[in-house]
């Protein structure tokens, strides 16, 4: 066939004797058999030569879908190279890892040489993210990319309980709340007749988290000031569960307990909270102590501490230690900018609760 400036190959004649082809920018369509033919009143001569073009490979697009899979779901995709010479090398990556056949729950096969398949049968949140088919031989390389969503799942609670029969004084108890479900990272809380529980607390209770998804509850010495509702939460960004336990205790019972009907009693005390603040702004790195002292109220005491009205956990950086039956010491070891905010004292007995606040300002903000 003629050679047609469309394929990019150009035909220059140089003088009466002389002719160059040149193909300026080589492609897989240039491939082929290119002849020379010469020829005036005493004949025609000709000769030839094979041009061999290595074509990169190219990939035809594959998707998901739009919508987010759930937990549990199923899906596969396939890698079909559409274009490219053999041999051909095809890698599978989630988030930029290497997957191979059986990694993380995931099914890798070689349908041919140009087609691979990946399969889930069963998604959970590992395979949430990126998955990218990276296609190479000797022309060069190409990858297509492919965003897996998953539904994020709110916690599921194992149900606990203390057992059938009520426990008697100077027993030891307990329970572990168990999240089956649910999307890390998970915030694990325990609540007593609906008030918040720091571990070793007024009421000598130990809370110990476990691991990502448990944490235990311990009594060592039952009393009956242990009797009550007994409530695990669990938190993670697509909500929250709780699950509540009673705990009976033998020879005590819930009573209503008022001076109007035993006059010669002294009256309860509610406690009173000294005074505290924050000594200027913090920088970020600053280490911070804050001490709540309850200076009257009678005892038992129970002394916990919110910031911006919510709980502390130990891993947002920031702890609350008891120190005997009135003070609790609050320290942020690093200041962050997260750490801005109301930070508030919260002291109750059986007379009442009171509350104190003092505003923490971080530099920067």
């Amino acid at each position: 066939m003629p050679i047609l400036s469309h394929l990019g190959v150009m035909v220059t004649k140089i003088g009466d004797r002389s002719s160059f082809l040149t193909v300026p920018a080589v492609n897989g369509d240039n491939s082929g058999k290119y002849t020379c033919t010469a020829s005036n009143s005493a004949g025609t001569y000709n000769h030839s030569t094979m041009l061999n073009v290595n074509v990169a490979p190219q990939i035809m697009p594959f998707a998901f879908g739009d919508d987010p899979s759930n937990y549990g779901d199923s899906t596969a995709v396939q890698c079909m190279v559409i274009k490219g010479d053999a041999p051909l090398d095809i890698q599978w990556y989630l988030n930029n890892e290497t997957i191979t056949n059986g990694k993380f729950g995931i099914s890798i096969i070689k349908m041919s040489t140009k087609l691979s398949s990946l399969s889930i049968d069963s998604i959970n949140d590992r395979h949430r993210g990126n998955f990218s088919c990276l296609v190479s031989n000797k022309a060069g390389r190409t990858f297509h990319m492919a965003e897996l969503k998953v539904n994020e799942v709110p916690p599921q609670i194992l149900p606990f309980s203390f057992g059938d029969e009520p426990a008697n004084s100077g027993d030891s108890a307990g329970v572990t709340c168990i999240v089956t479900k649910g999307d890390s990272p998970i915030n694990i809380s325990w609540e007593f007749n609906d008030e918040y529980l720091n571990s070793g607390d007024a009421l000598n209770v130990i809370v110990n988290r476990i691991s990502a998804k448990s944490s235990s509850l311990t009594i060592d010495n039952v009393n009956g000031e242990h009797r009550g509702v007994y409530k695990c939460l669990a938190m993670n960004g697509a909500g929250r569960a709780e699950y509540s336990a009673v705990f009976d205790v033998n020879g005590f019972l819930f009573c209503y307990f008022s001076s109007d009907f035993y006059p010669n009693t002294p009256p309860t005390v509610l406690p009173n909270i000294h005074p505290f603040s924050f000594d200027g702004e913090a920088n970020s790195g600053d280490s911070i102590q804050l001490t709540c002292h309850v200076s009257k109220g009678d005892l038992p005491l129970v002394i916990k501490w919110t910031h911006n009205g919510k709980p502390i956990y130990s891993h947002s950086g920031i702890l609350a230690n008891k120190i005997g039956d009135r003070i609790s010491l609050l320290t942020i070891s690093s200041v962050e900018a997260q750490h801005s905010g109301i930070f508030t004292c919260v002291a109750s007995n059986v007379a009442g609760k009171v509350n104190f606040s003092a505003e923490l300002f971080v530099n920067g903000l």
